[in-house]
């Protein structure tokens, strides 16, 4: 097959557009010699309706970190984060858990207050650098319940 005919030599997968959206196409190489197309669920972090387990799961997989490479990187229990991942167990608050759970996954800093801000919620519990502010949560509070 030529470069001139329809699609160019990999026959058009290539001049498909990436739309954004809860599922995104991938190709594996399996074979060199054939392509196969897996699909992946990938979430936007900035989604702020996920349950933490979700949303980490879709931490883990923007960066294509499966399962059993996570807990090698963070050395967690498989067990634990499968867990987690589900909803089953809550997520992790104690500091130097987070840090190596940070570390598997290469977050920067912006992402690492996203994630223990999730952390704490997922919990009930406010964020720890947020609760010196109790005079303004309490506004916060009454005007949430105002606005349901």
């Amino acid at each position: 097959m030529s470069d001139e005919t329809e699609g160019g030599i990999f026959g058009g997968i290539f001049d498909k557009p990436h739309t954004e959206g809860i599922k995104e196409e991938h190709l594996a190489f399996n074979d060199p010699e054939e392509f196969v197309e897996e699909k992946t669920e990938v979430y936007a972090p900035a989604d702020l309706a996920l349950p933490f387990g979700e949303y980490f799961r879709g931490l883990r997989k923007e960066q294509r970190i499966t399962l059993r490479e996570f807990c090698l990187r963070s050395g967690a229990d498989i067990g634990n984060v499968s867990k987690m991942e589900r909803g089953l167990a809550k997520p992790p608050l104690k500091q130097h858990l987070q840090e190596k759970y940070f570390d598997a996954l290469n977050l920067d800093i912006g992402e690492r207050v996203e994630f223990m801000d999730r952390a704490a919620i997922a919990a009930g519990r406010i964020p720890a650098d947020l609760v010196d502010c109790r005079a303004d949560l309490l506004l916060m509070f009454d005007r949430l319940r105002e606005a349901k």
